[in-house]
This record gives C-alpha cells, structure tokens and sequence, in this order.
C-alpha cells in the first residue's frame, strides 16, 4: 500500500522545488520472513507514463519500507507575452551563482509566446549529471533597442536544445546558441528559424571561461 503520497490530489503550489513522493511496504505473510521489496523491480507512473527508472529515488527504512521519489518535471510556460526581461530564461547552475544550487532543472518547455526588449542573452546551464532538455515553439524574440550587439543564448550540460518556429527578429553581432559543452555532447533542433544570424554562427563552441552578468 501506499501512503505519504505528495502532491496532494488539487495541489497548487506545495514548495520550492516539490517532487513527487510516496512511501510504500509489501504486506508480511505471517510465518515467513519478511523479504522486502526489491527496488530494482519497482515502477513509478505518473499521469499514466511509467517513469525512467534511472530518475527514481528510493531509500530503503529500517522497517523494510522504500521511499520512492522523482523530481518534478515536464515544466511548460505557454500562452503569454512578456516585456522588457533583462533576460527571458536565466538557469545558471554553473557555480557561479551561489543562489541557483540547489535541484538542477531537467526540462522545461516555452510555447506560444511573444517575448520583446530582451536586454541580455538567454542563459541554460544544466548539471553534467543532469543534462538539461529544454524546448521553444512558436516563440517570437526581439531585443531592445541598444541591445542587438549579443548572443541569443549561451548553454551547457544540456541533452537538448530545441527550437521549432522561433523567431529571432533582431539580434546580431553575435551568434544563435554559444555552447560550452563539447560538439556532439547535446542535440540542437532547429526547425523554422527566422533570423538574421548567418549558417556558419548558429552554433558556436567555446572553450573560454564562463562568465554570466547577473540580473
């Protein structure tokens, strides 16, 4: 049986960073000596889609209960138009920013919006051992005025990055996406892009120091 369960059923906002929990026990038959439940065996489905076993979290108590935890994910921002963000995404989990350390963000998604006077580059650095997976469709980006002369985005430790129907209306000088990790070690998708930036400065690798302005 499960108890424990978090979030509650209608939850709106339960923490921080909330994960997704529950606590469960196999019945002991009286007799015999109880065995446990064997945690390479478990599955977790959430909203009908079993889980990677790979992101569970179990710990196993003293009384032969397991803990079982995924973290939120699956994060979409949709529908909406911001004006005037020194910068539209800024997940920094290089170190560099002592108050972005706890939980690395693994996925987030950002549909049907029009995000106008951008002043700085998108930032997305994930966790080595996390890769971030992050995902932009149907998004209109424009910078503001005096602020063209710069990258779109710098990222690292990302498993995805992803850009369907996006369009970059102004920026220039720069280039598209400016990656610290290595050629090959995450997918870039660019479906539909509009912008002014030339082929050859889409992507860049670098392998400088990374410096990120804070807001």
């Amino acid at each position: 049986p499960g108890t424990g369960v978090t979030p509650a059923d209608g939850a709106v906002d339960v923490a921080n960073e909330p994960d997704i929990s529950l606590t469960v026990r196999d019945p002991q038959t009286e007799g015999q000596p109880y065995t446990g439940i064997h945690t390479g065996r478990t599955k977790l489905w959430i909203n009908g889609k079993v889980m990677d076993h790979a992101a569970i979290q179990q710990e196993v108590a003293a009384d032969g209960s397991v803990k079982i935890r995924h973290p939120a994910t699956n994060i979409v921002i949709r529908d909406c138009e911001v004006d005037g963000p020194q910068r539209f995404l800024h997940f920094n989990y290089s170190g560099n920013e002592t108050w972005q350390n706890n939980r690395p963000l693994l996925d987030i998604k950002f549909e049907n919006i029009i995000a106008k006077n951008i002043q700085m580059p998108l930032t997305a650095y994930g966790d080595s051992e996390s890769p971030l997976d992050i995902s932009f469709e149907n998004i209109d980006f424009s910078f503001k005025e005096g602020f063209e002369d710069c990258d779109f985005m710098h990222a690292a430790n990302f498993s995805r990055i992803r850009l369907k129907n996006v369009r970059v209306a102004n920026a220039r000088g720069g280039c598209l996406i400016k990656s610290w990790s290595r050629a090959g070690d995450g997918l870039i998708e660019l479906a539909g892009l509009k912008c002014g930036i030339p082929d050859e400065d889409l992507v860049r690798y670098t392998d400088e120091e990374f410096v990120c302005q804070p807001i």
